[in-house]
């Protein structure tokens, strides 16, 4: 999920992670389940929620606006 909340694409993050983009794309479809959310960004925006509640000194400061 931080490689998606960053804006990569599955197949950066496919070859970040050696894996293939349909492999990402089954990965992100059950966090998506998980998260129970629909889309790409809402999965990032709960992840980066959850990243500041749990680790706030690892988020670090957001750009508003």
């Amino acid at each position: 999920m931080a490689l998606v909340a960053r804006g990569q694409t599955n197949k950066e993050i496919a070859r970040t992670l050696w894996i293939s983009p349909g492999t990402v794309r089954t990965h992100l479809e059950h966090i998506y389940e998980k998260l129970g959310v629909r889309t790409r960004t809402a999965a990032a925006a709960r992840f980066l929620e959850v990243l500041d509640r749990v680790a706030p000194e690892r988020s670090g400061p957001r750009e508003t606006g």
